[in-house]
């Protein structure tokens, strides 16, 4: 009995424990603690679980609404880039950016509406930017490429055509890119001759090499620019000023077709005009000292010519107001000798007329 006694005691010290705050009856036996351990860890994962399903369930939706409106940014940018409004549509894809900012169909979309605008350094930067999360992407290529091109960076341009088409090898506008740049290579080339036989005054040598130039790059207002000096130096004037409009219409942001314009317009003695088109050219670069100088000689000319004609006018003038006297003079002879003869004579005497 002692030892039976001696078991149960041992029993109860190793086996039973107090149960749980609040729950009734005392004590539980150690596998019940455990199951209940276990009980309690299983609902904290489920509540962990639950949260973590409703996280990413909220972070699933939001991506959701942010990507349908990047969508929708883009199709009205579209629309607008359809349309012809280049700052509606860039307004709709920068938006949309701002939901989606890893998107690059709406980088590439801004590039072609910042092409259509003659930005090509925002066009280029879009590009590249299409083409860093894209890189598998022969349009995104396309588009740095095009822009490398129009900013004069044919090499680059080459390369970039080169990369595109080894991930699109039959994209045909990579293609013709890239012959493109390679004459834009060339071009590059007659016009720094060009530049070098204008310095030395060379101004048929310089004409003839710039010819090739636009033949190859015909959209290059450096070239036509060039060619606008060259032309004038030759004393073509006519062909300058159409040198210079097309400058103006390749890149009216540039201040040189209007200087360029200005200068045929003073070659050509119509000095208002010509100070009228450097008016404008110093708009766009008001910091411009070449164009302050060639300004302020225009507006000498055009005060000089003033007084000039204003002279000729005061001579004219004087010489048809001595010619109208000298008329008016010899026409009044004539009326009193008429006047004298019609008269009958008086007789006169010593002391007067009888």
């Amino acid at each position: 009995s002692l030892s039976l006694y001696f078991f149960h005691f041992l029993g109860r010290v190793f086996f039973c424990r107090p149960r749980a705050e609040g729950r009734a009856g005392g004590r539980c036996t150690l596998v019940e603690r455990r199951g209940e351990e276990r009980e309690e860890r299983q609902r904290k994962t489920e509540g962990e679980s639950k949260i973590g399903e409703g996280r990413r369930k909220g972070d699933w939706e939001e991506a959701m609404a942010d990507n349908n409106a990047a969508l929708r940014c883009k199709e009205e940018g579209n629309k607008a880039l359809g349309r012809g409004d280049l700052q509606a549509a860039i307004t709709h894809f920068t938006e949309g950016l701002q939901y989606d900012p890893t998107n690059a169909v709406l980088y590439s979309n801004r590039a072609a509406a910042y092409s259509n605008a003659g930005n090509w350094s925002q066009a280029l930067a879009d590009g590249e930017k299409a083409v860093e999360y894209r890189p598998d992407w022969g349009k995104a290529y396309n588009r740095k490429a095009l822009a490398l091109a129009q900013l004069g960076r044919y090499e680059e341009a080459i390369a970039t055509c080169e990369e595109g088409l080894k991930h699109d090898p039959t994209n045909e506008l990579l293609t013709s890119n890239m012959a493109k740049a390679k004459d834009g290579v060339m071009a590059s080339e007659q016009n720094v001759l060009a530049e070098e036989n204008l310095a030395k005054g060379k101004h048929r040598n310089a004409l003839a090499c710039l010819d090739k130039a636009v033949e190859l790059c015909p959209n290059s207002a450096l070239f036509w620019s060039n060619r606008t000096t060259a032309a004038l130096g030759c004393g073509l004037s006519a062909e300058a000023e159409d040198n210079a409009r097309k400058v103006i219409a390749l890149k009216p942001q540039w201040h040189r077709g209007y200087q360029r314009m200005a200068e045929v317009k003073q070659y050509q003695r119509n000095y208002e005009e010509a100070c009228r088109w450097y008016a404008a050219a110093m708009n766009l670069k008001p910091d411009d000292p070449k164009l302050v100088s060639a300004f302020s000689r225009a507006q000498q000319d055009l005060t000089m010519e003033n007084t000039r004609k204003r002279a000729e006018n005061d001579k004219a003038g004087e010489e048809e107001g001595g010619e109208s006297g000298k008329e008016s003079g010899a026409a009044g002879k004539e009326e009193a000798t008429s006047k004298e003869s019609e008269t009958p004579k008086k007789k006169s005497s010593r002391f007067g007329f009888l």
